[in-house]
């Protein structure tokens, strides 16, 4: 048998250094089309999937009896962000999730001392968010612990940082250890419409005045000076400032009876009697 007839098809031809770069070039755009693969699920898996790292919730705030919250709590914001940083796709569905909820109240006992550390944490949060408006603009709930340092003043910036969150549903504040003069001072003639839900230790009443529009409020425990005093006056702020708020909740009974009894001679009496109605038996 002749050389020719054992010949099934032309010879390769040689491998030259364009089809070389070409071949790369496509290993490349395969590979690169490859990755975002995880990228690519429904937005209804990613929220599945988020589910299992909740945000910190109004019962988490209002059943804790700290200045702070664990470290527990981080774990969503932590993976948001970490999944942000991925890819674009990623980070155009991730980063809004990550900065929806922004938080300066927890701590796990290892940042020492505490108060320096929650106090840092909050006055950056509140520079990074007046100096980037595109990211305050992602921000529906503020959870802070406020907890005095002189080192580390932040009380201004987050009188600042709360008119340029366009989108504050929600503030709640774990603590407070200032004096009800420096709240009243700093918060005097401020206003945040934009916020229908608060929470905050009664001695935190000075803020109730610059949020107008809340419709909901949950007084928790008194942290600095007078508690009986800090019940009436938180009681006659929402009366007085706060014409859509619904029942005024974290009070018990016999602080209901107090308040009413206390308030009897105010102008704000019957507003009073509306927001902390008495049950039966």
């Amino acid at each position: 048998m002749s050389t020719s007839q054992c010949e099934v098809g032309p010879r390769p031809k040689k491998l030259r250094l364009s089809d070389l770069n070409n071949f790369v070039l496509s290993r490349e755009t395969f590979i690169v089309r490859a990755r975002p693969v995880l990228s690519h699920l429904p937005p209804d898996v990613w929220l599945l999937i988020l589910s299992h790292f909740p945000k910190i919730s109004r019962e988490d705030i209002t059943r804790n009896s700290g200045w702070t919250l664990p470290r527990l709590h981080r774990r969503r914001i932590d993976v948001l962000r970490a999944l942000s940083q991925t890819c674009r796709t990623l980070r155009a569905f991730c980063l809004p999730l990550a900065w929806e909820h922004v938080e300066a109240c927890i701590w796990d006992g290892q940042q020492n001392p505490r108060n320096r550390y929650l106090s840092y944490v909050l006055k950056r949060q509140c520079y990074g968010l007046v100096k980037y408006p595109d990211i305050a603009s992602h921000v529906k709930t503020l959870t802070v612990s406020l907890l005095v340092c002189p080192e580390q003043p932040m009380l201004k910036q987050l009188a600042r940082c709360l008119g340029a969150l366009p989108h504050l549903l929600a503030l709640h504040i774990i603590a407070s250890t200032f004096e009800i003069q420096e709240l009243e001072r700093t918060f005097r003639n401020k206003t945040y419409p934009s916020i229908e839900s608060l929470v905050l230790p009664a001695n935190a009443y000075p803020i109730i005045q610059c949020c107008t529009g809340i419709r909901d409020i949950h007084v928790t425990t008194c942290h600095f000076g007078n508690p009986q005093a800090c019940w009436l006056e938180t009681a006659l702020s929402v009366s007085a400032n706060c014409p859509y708020a619904g029942v005024l909740e974290g009070f018990q009974q016999w602080q209901c009876v107090f308040i009413q009894n206390g308030t009897q001679d105010s102008p704000y009496a019957e507003r009073v009697k509306e927001l902390l109605p008495l049950t039966s038996g």
